[in-house]
């Protein structure tokens, strides 16, 4: 069995965006880049094998997740899970059908849910610091208010989009795995 990932899933309604701000479930989309048993994501997470069976199997019903090879370990057939596409993005009926309040929720609670509980076991496991000098290139946190053209805010996001997707390409595997998080937003703040 022969499987490869899309270019983009599309997601269609707000149950599997839903589906996706679980925490753990955005863990287990993105340790199954490449394909892997329950027990194998199950370890990577520090977490018994028995507490992931719903969610991958809700995962893989949504069509988020898919069987990508088998193999047998003794008289087991043994699942090994692989993300359905490289990315997640909201589908156009998507954001026509749904509320404005309702896709933003989603949204929301999907991405920074995600990125929130590995902020915390990060910071638990010691990947980094908030007090040594040395660490203070591993994280960047901040705010900025911009006053921008409508052009120049589609240049910033596009530029953005390149160079992340320059960093992706990397596939050291010695080095440490990063999360980068953006929401860039026309806001509803006034500037002085």
């Amino acid at each position: 069995m022969s499987f490869e990932p899309a270019e983009v899933f599309w997601i269609e309604d707000a149950e599997t965006f839903d589906v996706l701000g679980d925490p753990t479930r955005i863990e287990l989309l993105e340790l199954t880049a490449r394909p892997r048993s329950v027990a194998e994501i199950a370890e990577a997470m520090g977490v018994p094998r028995t507490r992931l069976y719903h969610h991958v199997n809700l995962m893989e019903e949504k069509g988020l997740i898919a069987v990508a090879e088998t193999r047998q370990k003794g008289a087991m057939t043994e699942k090994r899970y692989q993300s359905a596409a490289k990315s997640y993005r909201p589908s156009d009926s998507f954001l026509n059908d749904a509320t404005p309040r309702e896709r933003a929720e989603s949204v929301m609670t999907s991405i920074f849910g995600a990125t929130r509980a590995d902020f915390l076991r990060a910071i638990e496991e010691e990947r980094f610091g908030f007090t040594d000098a040395k660490d203070e290139r591993k994280v960047a946190i901040g705010r900025a208010l911009l006053r921008l053209t409508p052009e120049r805010l589609s240049e910033l996001i596009v530029e953005l989009e390149e160079v992340l997707a320059q960093y992706m390409e990397d596939d050291d595997p010695s080095a440490m795995p990063v999360a980068v998080t953006h929401l860039i937003h026309p806001s509803s703040r006034e500037m002085p």
